[in-house]
């Protein structure tokens, strides 16, 4: 029960992530915000809307094997990649100082991506201190 609790806020929480940095990022085209073109909004705009679109799909199909054997490492990697690319283009908009780009979802992207990569972090490296633990014994 706690854990299919656990499993709907991160769903919600995912979901609001996605769904607010793609319409940010669009708010932003649409503005005209000269302070925040450039590819990196664009990868991330049509990032989210991948990652949005996946959702559902991987709700229906949570336990088909091929989905999770051939995307479950490809996903992992973009993931990472994506937050990356969020931190640091959230990062430059706020030391370039861009107030047309200021908005509660670029604020609640960035703490939203800092914590799941400190979570993400965490699991990886207590995946590595179990299993290295259980190959010494």
């Amino acid at each position: 029960m706690i854990g299919l609790s656990i499993y709907i806020i991160i769903l919600i929480t995912t979901i609001i992530l996605h769904y607010a940095l793609y319409t940010w990022t669009n708010d932003l085209k649409q503005l005209g915000c000269k302070c925040s073109s450039g590819t990196i909004r664009d990868v991330i705009n049509m990032l989210a809307l991948i990652f949005l679109l996946l959702i559902p799909y991987r709700i229906v199909n949570y336990n088909d094997k091929y989905f999770s054997a051939f995307f479950y490492g490809f996903i992992r990697i973009i993931t990472i990649s994506y937050f990356i690319l969020i931190i640091y283009y959230i990062n430059k908009l706020n030391t370039e100082a861009c107030e047309c780009s200021s908005n509660w979802k670029k604020d609640y992207s960035f703490i939203t991506v800092i914590v799941f990569s400190s979570l993400i972090l965490f699991v990886m490296l207590l995946k590595l201190i179990l299993f290295s633990t259980l190959d010494n014994k």
